[in-house]
This record gives C-alpha cells, sequence and structure tokens, in this order.
C-alpha cells in the first residue's frame, strides 16, 4: 500500500484544482459582472465546460498517442460514469432532490452536456492520476472532486441552471461527488488497470 506523495505525483495532484479554480473564478465573474455588458453567465457554462474538457481530453490523449489499450480503457472508465451518473441523476430526480435545467437536450433528467462532458472527463482524469495505485493520492483527490464537484453545482445554481429540494444541500453533493471518485479509483486501479497499477516501472505497456 503506497501512502506517499511523490513530487510528480502532487504535479499532477494540484494541476486539476488549479485549472477547476481558474473556471470557478471565471464563472463568478461573469455571473457577477456579466450582466452589465449584456452578458448571461447560463449560456455560456455548458460550453467553456466543453471545450475544457476536449481540450484536457485531446492533451491527455497525445500524451499516450502510442498505448491504444490504455485509452480506450479510459474510454470505458468513461462509459462507466456516464451509466452511473445516468443512474444517479434519475433517482435524485424521482426522489425529488434536484432538477437541472438549461439543456440543448435531456435524456430523461440528465442533461446531454453533462453526459458529454463526464465521459471525456473521466476519460481524461484516468490518464491523467499516476499509473501505480497509491491511496494517499486517491484521497486527496476525491475530496478535491467532491469540492469542486459541489462548488460547480452550486455555480449552477447561482445561474438558474439546478435547483436543490426536499432538503438536498451542498454538503450532500460533496459527499457524493467524493464517493463517486473512491469507486471510479476503484474501478480504474483495481479493474480496468490491475496489472499497470501494480508494476512499480513507469508503464507495464506500451501499446
Amino acid at each position: 500500500m503506497v501512502l506517499q506523495v511523490t513530487k510528480e505525483d502532487a504535479e499532477k495532484l494540484v494541476s486539476v484544482p488549479i485549472l477547476f479554480t481558474l473556471f470557478a473564478v471565471a464563472f463568478w465573474l461573469v455571473t457577477q459582472y456579466g450582466p452589465e455588458f449584456g452578458i448571461v453567465a447560463s449560456t455560456l457554462i455548458w460550453p467553456a465546460l466543453l471545450v475544457g474538457t476536449f481540450s484536457w481530453f485531446s492533451y491527455e490523449v497525445g500524451k499516450h498517442r502510442t498505448r491504444l489499450v490504455y485509452v480506450l480503457k479510459a474510454l470505458l472508465l468513461g462509459a462507466f460514469l456516464v451509466v452511473f451518473d445516468f443512474a444517479v441523476e434519475n433517482a435524485g430526480a424521482i426522489l425529488g432532490f434536484w432538477t437541472v435545467k438549461q439543456s440543448a437536450l435531456h435524456v430523461m433528467a440528465v442533461p446531454v452536456e453533462v453526459m458529454i462532458l463526464i465521459f471525456f472527463g473521466a476519460a481524461a482524469w484516468a490518464m491523467h492520476v499516476p499509473e501505480k495505485r497509491n491511496w494517499l493520492y486517491m484521497l486527496f483527490d476525491s475530496l478535491n472532486f467532491g469540492f469542486f464537484g459541489a462548488l460547480g453545482e452550486f455555480i449552477l445554481l447561482q445561474n438558474q441552471m439546478m435547483e436543490y429540494s426536499n432538503g438536498w444541500t451542498s454538503m450532500h453533493a460533496f459527499a457524493g461527488y467524493f464517493v463517486t471518485w473512491l469507486i471510479l479509483f476503484a474501478l480504474w486501479w483495481l479493474v480496468l488497470n490491475y496489472k499497470s497499477s501494480r508494476n512499480p516501472k513507469k508503464y507495464t505497456y506500451d501499446k
């Protein structure tokens, strides 16, 4: 069991929160001051997130372009998260915990933008995290996604793109994202990428 974070892993660990912080600050500024210039934040959030996610995914694919199996496994993890999120979001909507609005297309209760974001976003994330399993990294990264997932939903709430009800709060959202990322780590390191995550070398296979 690895409980030590290397310098390389630490750089990976902080890079995504830095990126998320920049997005959050930008969205907050647009939310607060955009109306003065005729800019509606809710019309920019989905496109900006999609562009950011595609850019991250393309970058990670470029880094691992000679490792087709690895990329395909990352896409499989993205597909899992789409199915998992679809089930959770619809269950929450049925129970009256939340409603997500302003989408080009809803698939039942789930905006198609969210499905695209989590498919490519989860795949990019899988290719970004350390290949060798590290439980301390898993804890901190899950906390990161718990915090920024809840913060992202708060921004959606502020822009009337989402609504909470029946006692659901940002703390519940934080816990949900935290547990979801623990599940993703377990699936990625212990199932999809099991042999590679145990290998002391950087890569177990190249293709």
